[in-house]
């Protein structure tokens, strides 16, 4: 696939292809998240993007142009359009800010960054973006909880899109045109990737446009997650074994009504949780470690030869008696479709593992699946939860 719309190259190719045709050209290659695309730009003209053949790549330029789209952009006006530049074109024409085209001279202009909010960005963005914390603990069946799109979410709840930094260190939020209303309105249908993408250009100063009070606004909106990680891991002293961000790692035997309490401060906060991992596993610092069956958290060579220094095994069984009891359909993140009947469980990008099936008294194993063998009444139970 070749097209050239306004002398721009949109084509297939892999980082390598992207490399030699800058070279070529005399200029430089900028590489999306993920290396799902790779553009060649001269200063700040556009000469060609090349979208990697692989998988996600196919994966990623499907939903960035259906996308597109949705938001009325037709792709034989920009045919060059990828992640990033969509998410930009969203903040400007779809939610309608652009402080960069506000009057810079003006006393509360929106192009202007709070020197004290961007000193805290600048600080370190690692400690910017993430609350985190770490108990020792020794191997165990342990459960991740994460907030739902925690920073988009967090954003929605904030008066407005623009906030100011006055002289003395005050803040107060401004008018912006009805874009906090269009961006509420339009949360619901944006997907959890593109969700991500927007939020992060908005807090991130690297990109080009100024966002200005809009910066400052994700800047606070990445607070309150902080605070509210930090409360919540407050509420399961004890049974947390790792915050990370947006997720709290919990310990199978995590009473319910700690369970409760951490859902019911989060509901107030206006924020929901749902299962991400899931299964026996250990921990050894914040992003390191495994949590279920053949689901490395770092990089899969140091995890296995960790956990062959320490003897330990991946071991299948998804759910233990204490897990369910504890926590119910919470750990239920997806329904497979099999022989005509429904089977609820935790898909963990590796296998399936079935906690309920509504045809009880079938054999409990399968190619499919790995099921929790459970008492007929309990399983009655968790399907009229259902």
């Amino acid at each position: 696939m070749v097209k050239s719309v306004k002398s721009i190259r949109v084509d297939w190719g892999t980082e390598v292809d992207a490399q030699e045709f800058a070279n070529k050209m005399g200029s430089d290659v900028q590489t999306s998240k993920g290396k799902v695309c790779f553009t060649v730009k001269q200063g700040n003209r556009k000469l060609a993007v090349f979208w990697n053949p692989s998988e996600e790549g196919k994966k990623c330029r499907s939903e960035t142009y259906e996308l597109a789209q949705v938001f009325g952009f037709s792709l034989a006006v920009y045919p060059d359009i990828t992640p990033g530049t969509l998410a930009e074109k969203f903040w400007k024409e779809v939610i309608g800010i652009n402080p960069q085209k506000c009057d810079s001279k003006a006393q509360r202009s929106p192009y202007y960054y709070g020197k004290q909010i961007l000193a805290r960005a600048e600080k370190s963005s690692d400690e910017y973006w993430s609350y985190k914390y770490f108990q020792e603990h020794e191997p165990q069946w342990l459960v991740d909880r994460d907030i739902k799109s925690a920073f988009f979410t967090s954003l929605c709840q904030l008066p407005t899109l623009y906030l100011f930094e006055h002289k003395n260190g005050n803040t107060t939020f401004e008018p912006d045109g009805g874009g906090i209303d269009r961006l509420r309105q339009w949360s619901p249908h944006l997907p959890k990737w593109f969700k991500h993408r927007a939020f992060g250009m908005l807090a991130s100063k690297k990109y080009g446009t100024k966002w200005g009070a809009a910066f400052n606004a994700a800047s606070i909106a990445v607070q309150r997650v902080y605070d509210v990680m930090e409360a919540g891991r407050e509420i399961t002293d004890g049974y947390c074994v790792r915050c990370h961000t947006d997720c709290f790692t919990l310990k199978a035997c995590t009473p319910t009504w700690v369970l409760e309490k951490l859902e019911s401060f989060l509901a107030e906060k206006g924020f929901q949780l749902s299962t991400k991992k899931l299964g026996y596993g250990q921990l050894w610092d914040e992003g390191f470690g495994f949590i279920g069956f053949l689901n490395p958290i770092g990089s899969e060579h140091d995890v296995n030869h960790q956990m062959r220094l320490r003897g330990l095994l991946y071991k299948p069984a998804a759910f233990t008696d204490q897990l369910v009891d504890n926590f119910g359909i919470r750990l239920i993140t997806h329904v497979l479709d099999a022989s005509n009947r429904k089977i609820y469980g935790h898909w963990n990008g590796k296998a399936f593992f079935a906690i309920v099936q509504p045809v009880v008294g079938e054999s409990s194993q399968s190619h499919y699946y790995q099921a929790h063998p459970m008492e007929l009444e309990k399983a009655k139970k968790l399907i009229r939860e259902l």
